[in-house]
Parts: structure tokens; sequence; C-alpha cells
């Protein structure tokens, strides 16, 4: 008599879903703090500070930091190294600090809470920090 082997049919295991992911995947920058609550009335002293924490340089030329209410900061053409640490200024020129800022005669980030929003050239949302 012949013997029938039951063998299991193997099913097929589903892909992970992707995690959506901000920015792009060859350019690492984060925004790693805000300074929001700075002297005066004008505060000219408030920055946001980011990093390139990735291993190539990053050409900044086009870039846009912006925040809720539309205030928008066009970088110029600059070459950020890898691991350097950049702060754009509401109105204060630092060049220790990569030399940005928005020229404002008013204050930028609001001191009861705001989000930064940072965009390369191509408007692709790379980060973004609320506090």
């Amino acid at each position: 008599m012949k013997q029938t082997v039951n063998t299991p049919t193997p099913t097929a295991t589903p892909a992970p879903t992707a995690i959506p992911t901000l920015g792009v995947p060859d350019i690492q920058v984060d925004i790693i703090e805000i300074f929001y609550n700075g002297s005066g009335t004008t505060e000219p002293d408030e920055y946001v500070e980011f990093k390139n924490i990735g291993n190539s340089t990053i050409q900044l030329e086009g870039w846009t930091l912006r925040d809720n209410a539309g205030h928008t900061y066009v970088f110029p053409n600059y070459s950020m190294m890898p691991n350097q640490v950049c702060r754009v200024y509401t109105n204060q020129i630092h060049p220790e600090w990569c030399g940005f800022n928005f020229g404002s005669s008013s204050a930028i980030w609001n001191n009861s809470g705001d989000c930064a929003y940072l965009y390369d050239a191509s408007a692709n949302l790379l980060d973004q920090f609320c506090y």
C-alpha cells in the first residue's frame, strides 16, 4: 500500500510595511535645539541649531528654515561639513556658528510654543522640531 505524506503548503510571509521617514536618505541633518526666549523685546539672540549627522558635506544653498507663522529663511551657498553645527539667529550674526540670520527686527520663535521645519532645495522636509 502506498503511503500518502501530507506536506504543508508554505505560506507567503508578508513584507513589512514601510514606515515613512522624513528627509532624503543621503542627507542626515537634525535640528537639535531652539533657543526661543531671547533677550530684549525683539529677541535678536534667538536661534535654531542644527547638525550634519551624516558622513558627507552638504550644500545648503536654497534650503529653507520655516516656523508655524511662515517666517522663512533661505540659505545661501554654504557647505556644511560632517558633524558641523550651525545656527540661524533671529537678528545676530555669529560667524562661529556659520553666520546665518533672519535679519528680523522682531522675534521669530514664540515663547509659548512653535515648530521649526528644515527643507532642502527641492522642498523635501528633512527635519522638524517642536517645543
